[in-house]
């Protein structure tokens, strides 16, 4: 192909990172995320270098991840700067995970041509993915299943192949996409080639049959259990609500109990949500007792369980204390991490079921590689929530009573 100019290149970069941000919640626009990838090939098979590739690939995903992840900020640089700057440093690395495709799909290009490297690319973007979950970079925000959440009918397909199958599927929609643009463009085909319509029915079936599939399981008549849910979503302010000022726990405690009280009138719920760290101190510590026996006695009075978000503390010994576990003040000799979690509480139940969240946000929650680098544990921690928490280790399956999901 002909060198195109640098303010080319950088206008398919763009035009890349944005159809791809646009596809992404909360915009209902997830269809450009079938056409966000079409630039980006065309981008890198216009390459001279490694080297190149790189660069372009980066520019492309920085500003993908500018427009989709720029609340990892925190927002506010004045109020918590080290939470900015954490913010501001996961959208500038993180780009350049999203090189790894972009390189090797150039590489896959220049030695073994272009049918090639379209064929293997689904392949190398979901092989991408899938390692960019593993500890301690796991970040699934960004993964391309995540842009079909408006389109529940079309996605059915993944309760087979999970969240990756349908990344595999976009890229795959892309790359049919990409070679009818660029074989009738360049005039390589017509109308009456019978490739074109091999690769037009290809993308037209690509697009059709997981929504006909779709359609046709939710149409299937519903064995399974239903939960009715009601949500409270606080419009409270995140640095007040981390306040340490005396009675403003109990205060914020109030408040959330009687959003859930008035909810709670309703006679057909059989569950009520609060947001991920509603109640932000260890309540579950002896400290808070009176907290603790505030949110069991207002639940057994509503009546309707509780799942709420909350920090966890465990204590360790120094050789039970897994990397990265921050020492007690005082001479106890004992560690501790806290973990963001969730609890589901049942009225009239002394016991509590407790969830640790597994997958962190880089650097907004945990330091990468803080196991290797246990120093940074203190080093790095900002005011607005709990940084550098722990990894939880197991799913939990929470169980309401009179509920059977199994059948």
């Amino acid at each position: 192909m002909n060198q195109l100019s640098r303010k080319y290149l950088v206008g398919l970069a763009v035009m890349s990172g944005l159809l791809l941000a646009a596809s992404f919640p909360p915009v209902p626009t997830g269809i450009t995320a079938f056409l966000g990838l079409v630039p980006f090939l065309f981008l890198v098979e216009n390459m001279r270098s490694t080297w190149q590739a790189f660069r372009y690939s980066y520019l492309t995903f920085l500003v993908f991840n500018i427009f989709t992840i720029y609340w990892v900020t925190g927002y506010d640089m004045g109020r918590d700067p080290w939470l900015f700057a954490a913010g501001v440093a996961v959208i500038l690395v993180h780009p350049l995970l999203f090189t790894i495709p972009g390189v090797l799909y150039y590489r896959v290009f220049r030695h073994l041509g272009q049918v090639v490297a379209l064929a293997t690319f689904p392949f190398i973007w979901t092989a991408y993915e899938w390692l960019a979950q593993l500890p301690s970079l796991s970040f699934p925000w960004l993964v391309l299943a995540n842009s079909q959440t408006y389109d529940i009918d079309r996605i059915q397909f993944i309760q087979y192949t999970g969240a990756f199958g349908a990344s595999f599927w976009i890229v795959g929609v892309n790359i049919l996409v990409y070679v009818l643009i660029i074989k009738m463009g360049l005039k390589h085909w017509d109308f009456r080639n019978p490739k074109f319509y091999m690769v037009a029915a290809a993308l037209v079936l690509s697009v059709l049959l997981p929504a006909l599939h779709g359609r046709y399981v939710l149409n299937q008549k519903s064995y399974h259990a239903t939960v009715n849910v009601g949500i409270i979503q606080p419009n409270i302010d995140p640095y007040e609500k981390w306040s340490s000022e005396p009675g403003a726990r109990m205060k914020l405690l109030r408040t959330l109990l009687n959003a859930y009280e008035s909810l709670g009138k309703r006679k057909d719920l059989d569950l009520v949500l609060l947001p991920e760290t509603a109640i932000p101190f260890y309540i579950l510590e002896q400290a808070y007792l009176p907290q603790k026996q505030l949110l069991q006695e207002t639940v057994n009075r509503v009546g309707v369980p509780l799942l709420t978000g909350f920090p966890d503390i465990q204590y360790f010994t120094e050789d039970e204390a897994p990397p990265g576990a921050r020492k007690l003040p005082g001479d106890s000799g004992l560690r501790y991490e806290s973990y963001n979690s969730s609890m589901l509480v049942l009225p009239f139940s002394p016991q509590v079921q407790v969830y640790h969240k597994m997958k962190l946000t880089p650097m907004s929650e945990r330091v990468p590689f803080i196991e290797i680098f246990p120093f940074l544990a203190d080093a790095l921690s900002w005011g607005v929530g709990i940084s550098n928490w722990g990894v939880g280790k197991d799913t939990t399956v929470f169980t309401l009573p009179g509920k059977d999901y199994g059948r």
